[in-house]
This record gives C-alpha cells, structure tokens and sequence, in this order.
C-alpha cells in the first residue's frame, strides 16, 4: 500500500487484509472495505492469492467557498 501515505490508511481503523482458511477474507485501508473471496494460485512456482471482491469506499464531499478579489 505505498501509493497511500499511513495516516490515510488507518484513518477509520487500522489497515488491514484478512484471509480464512475457508476462502474468504475481509479488508479495510482508508475508507475503503469489503469482503474478498479468496484462491491461492501457482504462478511459475511461487504461490499468489488472487481475490474477487465485493464492498463499498466512503466519499467524502467537501465545497470550497472562493470569494471575489475586492482588491
């Protein structure tokens, strides 16, 4: 997660990805999370989870009020 600076990854709870043993896995970074369906898969010899998922990101809004230079 280097794209995004700490701060913003913890910002609602602390980032995290989580795989079961049963497939499936939760994660939450920043405002984002959801629920994965998870496979491990052998890509050439070493192993990598691919994962589909499913959740929602929070938007925040914000207006910016500019006023008119008087000078």
């Amino acid at each position: 997660m280097e794209a995004w600076d700490q701060d913003f990854v913890n910002m609602e709870v602390p980032g995290h990805f989580t795989f079961r043993k049963d497939g499936t896995g939760h994660f939450q970074f920043g405002l984002v999370q959801g629920e994965m369906d998870c496979r491990l898969e052998d890509m050439g010899g070493k192993a990598q989870i691919e994962f589909s998922w499913e959740g929602q990101e929070v938007l925040v809004c914000v207006l910016f009020l500019q006023r008119p230079s008087t000078s």
